[in-house]
């Protein structure tokens, strides 16, 4: 549960008069989580609870499950009707700025349907995002958080590279091993280390396969790893432990002694991408002006866009990363979104550019960052400068 009163000072530094939660059949997890209530019990009426900036909490039920918010510390108003919801809404929100989870740039956010904004308009309530607030108390990772992080990452960095080496040594000794295969590999190992990827399956695509940003081979989907072949591999995974935080990369290897001149330009343009976010990030954060998301990947995409592969970089350049392997925290992102919201002291987040050509290739180069309350940018693990030679 978040602290009720370090969520009213946000609320006071960002001149919001409260944080209206809601939820209805279950839909916002991340509701029930700020109040400390059960999210697995299930809500067949709507309840609405406001954290004003000041003063006492207040929550509206319905008078057919009284006792959803049980537990919270709050003043309780019940309703029957739709008539008596609406009173009650606008004695509480009449007036007011009330931050709900909703946001035309961050999706992950915007849970609250339309109909309920309506509502709450429709009582009085002008209605902002509430995505400044779920980045501070959901998106931000502390330091015990952190270290799960870190634990997790050697551990994955370890599986990398024994999954690399297992490319190797089938070339070696002529054996059969399909992106599926390796696939299925490093999904055992995770297990054998006590990490775990939450039922997701990590990445293994080559030569034109590569060229889909989220190709996830499949037992009948999966080509042959043979001689001459361009590798991508993007793992994620945390400790299989409550609040263990994820650790996310992306390497990318030659099945040969050469790679092709392309193939290596094309792996030198996306390193050179990622390494100017990192250097832009650690000048701005050492001068305390914090970065906005979006300024992170216009870093990214002016590299890109100069070598001409601009059209070929199709996804963001980076995600926030928390106790899910995409975070509510903010997002180095300009393209599918733009990302408003800065990188703050606790943030974890991917630098991840890529280019993909359609039918052919796809590179990418996927690291982590930290940013500490001292204000030290850290690279949290280890940062692939060359194509492995496989």
């Amino acid at each position: 549960m978040a602290n009720i009163e370090q969520i009213q000072e946000v609320l006071k530094s960002l001149g919001i008069d409260g944080w209206l939660l809601t939820d209805f059949h279950n839909r916002d997890a991340l509701a029930y989580k700020v109040l400390g209530i059960d999210y697995t019990k299930f809500t067949s009426r709507r309840w609405f609870c406001l954290v004003p900036k000041e003063g006492k909490v207040v929550a509206i039920v319905s008078k057919v499950e009284p006792n959803r918010l049980e537990g919270l510390n709050a003043e309780k108003r019940t309703y029957l009707s739709l008539d008596e919801l609406m009173s009650l809404l606008k004695e509480l929100v009449s007036g007011k700025k009330v931050a709900m989870q909703f946001s035309m740039e961050i999706p992950a956010v915007s849970v609250v349907d339309g109909g309920t904004i309506d509502l709450v308009r429709a009582c009085g309530g002008e209605v902002v995002s509430s995505k400044d607030l779920v980045q501070i108390f959901e998106g931000l990772v502390d330091k015990a958080g952190y270290e799960t992080h870190k634990k997790a990452g050697q551990k994955v960095e370890k599986i990398k590279d024994e999954a690399f080496s297992l490319i190797s040594e089938a070339l070696r000794e002529s054996k059969r091993i399909t992106e599926y295969d390796l696939q299925q590999f490093i999904l055992k190992r995770m297990e054998e280390e006590g990490l775990t990827s939450d039922g997701e399956v990590p990445i293994v695509a080559i030569n034109e396969h590569a060229a889909d940003p989220h190709f996830f081979p499949t037992r009948d989907k999966a080509s042959v790893i043979s001689r001459g072949d361009k590798v991508l591999i993007d793992l994620w995974a945390r400790l299989a432990l409550e609040g263990a935080i994820y650790y996310d990369i992306t390497w990318c290897g030659y099945c040969g002694d050469e790679p092709p001149e392309e193939y290596k330009k094309l792996f030198e343009i996306v390193a050179e991408a990622r390494d100017k976010v990192v250097s832009f990030i650690v000048d701005r954060v050492s001068k305390g002006d914090l970065p906005f998301g979006y300024e992170c990947d216009e870093v990214a995409r002016k590299v890109i866009e100069g070598y001409g592969f601009g059209a070929y970089f199709v996804h963001r350049t980076g995600h926030s990363i928390a106790g899910c392997v995409h975070g509510m925290g903010v997002n180095l992102d300009s393209l599918e979104t733009k990302d408003t919201r800065k990188l703050l002291p606790r943030s974890l987040f991917s630098i991840e550019p890529g280019i993909y050509i359609p039918g052919r290739i796809g590179v990418r180069s996927e690291i982590n960052c930290y940013i500490h309350e001292d204000m030290k940018v850290e690279v949290t693990g280890a940062v692939q400068r060359s194509l492995l030679l496989l």
